[in-house]
């Protein structure tokens, strides 16, 4: 092969590799996440300072609810799986690259070999073909799982919004006690005034003012013993939204009513709609995919190629083509495939478990 074939051979590789890298430029811009509920569950976390500030007056149990929703760590790591899974189903999507390959022979060797007449070299390109519907079973299980991440976020804030109800009772609770404990404390002082008085002027024994200054010591215990309460559940209230102190004054506001037992049954009746049972069920389906997608597995990949090859001795050129095709004598994928059927009976059964708890 002369020279002038060698540089026309290497021109041709480097300007199929920069078509390549343009056209891979184009397409591997970053594209923004778009989610219908986490963007601006996003930007309002964002947009959190860290030392926020005070509420003023009182906090009800709506707007605990939305700090809780919008402040809570937990929650926000969720919505990133969510955007995770988002971008796990866009690439399961995608397909394999092309390859490009050179090769060259029968150069830099003894005698008529020693230089570079003789050489040849060929130009190719490949493709692998995916074959028994792995693609598709990919996707659906990529689609599956960024589901069942919205569903744990939902499920999650759900959760959170009952605890926020619990805990937004017990700072109510908590404030009714030290509200009796300092009307206690008032009256005994009262009364402990009005003995001071009697005692003075002899009409009352000093065995009297002994009574109620024991008496004022227990009231102003439980002061104390119900102002810590207060002020742990006031923190417990503020961790549903990440926050370190209570910043708020009091919570106000009438508590919602426990739910009836007609709202029991109803809700017992709509339990297939319940977040975590919806969980159990895409659990199921990503687990029957999974199941589907291993005996796909079983199906070994095609790569096809093609190019031209230039021969050195006539300075001929002609055009080539390869298949190759794995051949499933030792890996049938039987390992896996078993793994992902004993999976789907569990994930089956654990799905009829949660209609008994």
């Amino acid at each position: 092969m002369s020279l002038k074939v060698l540089r026309r051979l290497v021109l041709t590789t480097v300007l199929i590799l920069s078509s390549s890298s343009l056209a891979l430029g184009e397409d591997s811009r970053i594209v923004p996440l778009e989610s219908s509920s986490g963007e601006a569950m996003g930007n309002r976390v964002a947009e959190l300072p860290e030392a926020r500030q005070r509420t003023e007056g009182g906090l009800d149990l709506s707007q605990a609810i939305e700090w809780a929703l919008s402040r809570n760590p937990q929650l926000a790591a969720l919505e990133h799986e969510v955007r995770a899974r988002e971008s796990a189903a866009r690439q399961a999507a995608v397909l394999p690259n092309p390859e490009i390959s050179m090769e060259l022979e029968e150069f830099g060797g003894s005698g008529e070999f020693s230089g570079t007449d003789v050489m040849s070299g060929r130009l190719g390109v490949s493709q692998e073909l995916i074959l028994g519907g792995k693609r598709e079973k990919r996707k659906r299980v990529a689609a599956e799982e960024k589901e069942l991440a919205v569903i744990e976020k939902e499920t999650q804030a759900a959760d959170l919004v009952s605890e926020v109800k619990t805990r937004f009772l017990e700072v109510s609770i908590a404030q009714e006690r030290l509200a009796l404990a300092e009307e206690d404390l008032k009256l005994v002082h009262a009364s402990a005034e009005a003995i001071e008085k009697r005692v003075r002027y002899g009409e009352a024994s000093p065995l009297e003012e002994a009574r109620i200054s024991v008496e004022v010591a227990t009231a102003k215990t439980a002061v104390g013993m119900a102002a810590g309460s207060l002020k742990e559940a006031r923190h417990a209230l503020a961790s549903t939204w990440g926050g370190t102190s209570a910043d708020f004054q009091r919570v106000e506001g009438d508590y919602v009513d426990p739910p009836s037992l007609a709202e029991k049954e109803k809700f017992l009746l709509e339990l297939k709609d319940n977040p975590s049972y919806r969980a159990r069920e895409k659990e199921c389906d990503i687990a029957s995919n999974n199941y589907e997608l291993a005996r796909a597995e079983a199906v070994p990949d095609v790569e096809v190629g093609g190019g031209i090859q230039q021969f050195g001795e006539t300075d001929d050129h002609a055009f080539f083509l390869e298949v190759s095709i794995p051949l499933p004598i030792f890996d049938r994928n039987r390992g896996s495939i078993a793994e992902a059927q004993e999976t789907l009976e569990k994930m089956r059964k654990e799905k009829e478990a949660a209609l008994l708890e």
